[in-house]
């Protein structure tokens, strides 16, 4: 039986004493080590974090606490779960409580109805234990009542059934190592390019290396999808018309510069110019390149207009040095070819490139069992070097 521990009644509780009622379920499995009021995005939530007994660690995977969230509201909107999203991102939740799963208790009757139409579309949130405030007051003296609840959520889901990019931080596992060096290359103003198969992840790596930048405030980055048919279709000047839109969005640049096939490529340089007055440095990651190059199968006006392209970027940034780039595809030979068309391949020898290979053997083995660990799948030792083997590693089991 847990208890709520002595700063949580001192500090919280004895301000708002209403809430112990809305605590004592836990109790049949659970101890409340902090409590606070927080304030997000208009959003007024009461936090709690609890440290789950051994018995229910063993029983559902929990390795960490458990953040729980109140929400004193008669209705849900988005902005309750944005709140939570800055509640994760913050101290004291950062690194101490689960990501994967979190407890959602609100005044609202259709919690429970609402998250379902809400999460459906979001493949990647989290596994959110919703009550209402009502039924936890009705509960009591039922020890089961919670168990039960997790049982529902945890252990009805396939948490491996992924196949679109992530997002969010929530399922990404792996690769850190070479987010750190990708990440260290472009605080030093160096391109990279990253190279691999279908679905071995290097989306879901540009994501993850996009929002390291964004959160740590390295560059200002710029992500295209170069396989939507307005990109490809883009002709040269009119995509580098659309990055430095982008550019000037961000920064809040004025600009009625032409973007004609003359004129584009000092509208742009110009663009990057105000940007490094502000000392601003812009990352422009470019996903599944092949569409927009010399090999493109569909929009073959890209076999001239790489050149002219990359002609600009490179420039830019050899005189300005505040411009660098991340390239993602399949076929490596956009960098590697050293001449195309008779012409210098601007991306020659500027864009040092690594091949996105499956998961190590522990890594593999992290992701399962993590994953695994909130279905009630037990994955022996064996079992996961089976895996390992049949798949080579592949994130997509």
């Amino acid at each position: 039986m847990g208890t709520i521990r002595k700063e949580v009644s001192e500090i919280y509780l004895i301000n708002h004493p209403e809430d112990e009622s809305l605590l004592a379920p836990f109790l049949s499995g659970f101890y409340v080590t902090w409590g606070r009021e927080r304030k997000e995005y208009n959003a007024l939530l009461k936090v709690f974090f609890l440290s789950p007994e051994e018995h229910l660690k063993e029983s559902y995977g929990f390795e960490n606490e458990i953040l729980l969230v109140y929400a004193p509201y008669d209705a849900m909107e988005p902005r309750t779960l944005q709140a939570v999203e800055q509640i994760y991102a913050q101290s004291p939740a950062k690194g101490r409580v689960e990501t994967l799963n979190f407890f959602l208790v609100s005044d609202a009757e259709n919690v429970r109805e609402w998250l379902d139409s809400y999460t459906s579309s979001r493949q990647e949130s989290r596994i959110i234990v919703s009550f209402t405030r009502q039924e936890l007051e009705e509960s009591k003296g039922d020890s089961w009542f919670i168990r039960n609840r997790l049982n529902e959520q945890f252990f009805g889901r396939d948490l491996f059934n992924y196949s679109l990019p992530l997002v969010e931080d929530t399922y990404f596992f792996g690769r850190q190592q070479l987010v750190m060096e990708y990440l260290d290359a472009i605080k030093r103003e160096e391109n990279k390019a990253v190279f691999g198969l279908r679905k071995t992840g290097k989306t879901s790596f540009l994501f993850k290396l996009k929002r390291l930048i964004e959160s740590e405030d390295i560059a200002t980055a710029v992500y295209l999808d170069c396989k939507q048919p307005d990109i490809r279709k883009s002709r040269w000047f009119e995509l580098l018309k659309e990055i430095s839109n982008k550019v000037a969005k961000s920064l809040d640049i004025k600009h009625k510069k032409e973007f004609t096939e003359r004129k584009a490529s000092k509208a742009f340089f110009e663009i990057i110019e105000k940007a490094k007055n502000k000392n601003r440095q812009i990352c422009l990651m470019l996903d599944e390149i092949e569409f927009v190059s010399f090999v493109a199968k569909l929009d073959i006006h890209w076999h001239q207009d790489f050149i002219e392209f990359w002609q600009t970027m490179w420039a830019c940034q050899s005189q300005l040095k505040n411009l660098s780039f991340v390239i993602s595809g399949v076929n490596p030979s956009v960098v590697e070819k050293d001449i195309v068309n008779g012409v210098q391949n601007p991306l020659f020898g500027i864009v040092p490139h690594k091949y996105l290979v499956g998961f190590s053997e522990d890594e593999t083995r992290t992701m399962i069992k993590n994953l695994g660990r909130r279905m009630g799948l037990k994955f022996s030792h064996d079992s996961i070097s089976e895996i390992y083997k049949w798949y080579g590693g592949h994130p997509l089991l």
